[in-house]
């Protein structure tokens, strides 16, 4: 047997916080991605001026500059629309405006994204001496690639209809899932056309319902089961999820090199493990959720700008002898989360989903509390190797977005506009999110949205649309 080495499972890297994907030039493609991702995250730390859809850095962005910039664009003059760009443009702004204070950005406190990054090599330092897997040989592993490997991947595609918030309602959901799919298996209707207008993920519906690879273990077992029993080009029957019910159509088969194939059993085989490991110390320590934790996390994914008082942010959602998950931290780590993980905790109608977010929080933080016990730390200057990478990756997305002005604070609004200008028409095939940084730069300066101010911005955005009068009429 073979033991896992900490680069074998993915050692964690210098905080990349260049995190650049390649999008469609289409800008209404990109605003269906990034809307459902920003339009959760929007909220206001500072007092809102009358005629600013958004605030940052002590600077405005207008009624007027949001419906100049949306109107000539094929985007719906939505609500949803105009808070995405204004949550772009406070992330651009803040970003742009660390840079002008000092290009090296060493005042940014970066110590939020370090501690997590901190936290995850001193739990690989647990897991790489203390829960050790058992791993195929490279014979065995031949083997199962061989008779395993064939065909275990699938590339699909989803409508997803979510559950109701009444459950009386969820009959009329399962009969329209079944009407769908009659349309798609006997009507010969498009999959991905029928995904655009019907499905309720917004995550995937803008591309057709695309899910992308399944098989490797990283989404729903419900949904990757299903997948993988589909031939190319059927349609599944309705399958339920705490989301709602879905509809999946196996687009095509692949079949993964054994490096792929190796990086996906000892990835199961380590989580299995720590698995294992959790149970033993749940025994001990038997964690428990509170009484409404669940509808509390879906409350907080759904309004992460939920503000708690000194009092609640201190009582725990997940308790555990000698400690627990508390209001506070559950509420830190899903301004944190992924836009998606953070809209399916939202959706759900299902406790599990909340319980199991709160419970992973409980885990992570038992086998801390057990690294720090055994001793596993990181040396200073390691952290400090941290720090300077995540400056320095700080100053290179101002590089590479273009938001650098040479020290010149009154080239930050001129720079912001072109890069947003940019995504818009379609000029940039580049999209880099700041991602966890966002947080951190929101931390460290005022910024804030108006809600009034938007709803004035989509009535100006519809103005500036309307045909000018005909002079001779």
């Amino acid at each position: 047997m073979q033991h896992v080495s900490g680069s074998e499972r993915g050692a964690v890297p210098l905080p990349g916080l260049t995190l650049t994907r390649s999008m469609a030039t289409c800008a209404t493609t990109l605003i269906l991605v990034l809307v459902p991702a920003l339009v959760a995250a929007g909220c206001a730390n500072s007092r809102q001026d009358p005629n600013a859809v958004a605030t940052a850095a002590n600077r405005t962005w207008t009624i007027e500059q949001a419906a100049q910039l949306l109107a000539p664009t094929e985007l719906p003059a939505d609500p949803a629309v105009v808070r995405a760009l204004a949550d772009l443009w406070i992330d651009y702004t803040l970003l742009a405006s660390a840079a002008a204070r000092d290009p090296a950005m060493q005042h940014i406190d970066v110590s939020p994204l370090v501690d997590e990054l901190v936290a995850d090599r001193v739990l690989q330092m647990l897991r790489d001496t203390v829960i050790v897997v058992d791993t195929p040989t490279t014979a065995e592993l031949r083997r199962r690639h061989e008779t395993e490997a064939p065909g275990s991947l699938v590339r699909a595609r989803h409508i997803l209809l979510a559950w109701p918030a009444d459950d009386a309602e969820r009959d009329r959901v399962r009969a329209e899932a079944a009407a769908l799919r009659q349309r798609v298996t006997e009507g010969g209707e498009d999959f991905a056309a029928v995904a655009r207008e019907h499905s309720q993920d917004p995550g995937s519906a803008a591309q057709g319902g695309d899910l992308g690879i399944l098989g490797m273990g990283q989404y729903l077992p419900a949904i990757e089961e299903a997948a993988l029993a589909l031939q190319n080009g059927q349609v599944s029957q309705p399958v339920e999820s705490p989301w709602g019910v879905h509809l999946i159509r196996a687009d095509s088969r692949q079949t993964p090199d054994l490096a792929v194939f190796r990086s996906r059993v000892f990835t199961q085989l380590a989580m299995r493990a720590e698995s294992t490991y959790i149970a033993g110390m749940e025994a001990s320590f038997t964690p428990s959720p509170a009484d409404g934790a669940a509808a509390t996390v879906r409350d907080m994914a759904q309004n992460p700008r939920l503000a708690l008082s000194n009092r609640d942010a201190n009582r725990n959602l997940y308790s555990y002898r000698g400690g627990g998950v508390t209001r506070a931290e559950a509420l830190r780590e899903i301004q944190r989360m992924a836009p998606e993980l953070r809209q399916q905790i939202a959706s759900s109608r299902d406790d599990e989903v909340p319980l199991r977010f709160l419970r992973g929080m409980a885990h992570r933080e038992l086998l801390l509390n057990d690294a720090t016990r055994r001793g596993y730390t990181v040396r200073p200057e390691v952290r400090q190797g941290l720090v300077d990478a995540a400056h320095a990756n700080l100053a290179e997305t101002v590089r590479q977005l273009g938001l650098a002005t040479d020290g010149d604070p009154a080239a930050i609004d001129e720079r912001v506009t072109a890069l947003l200008a940019g995504m818009l028409s379609g000029e940039r095939r580049e999209v880099t999110p700041l991602g966890a940084m966002s947080h951190v730069l929101r931390e460290q300066y005022r910024w804030g949205v108006g809600d009034q101010q938007v709803e004035a911005a989509v009535r100006r955005t519809t103005e500036l649309r309307q045909p000018s009068a005909d002079p001779t009429s």
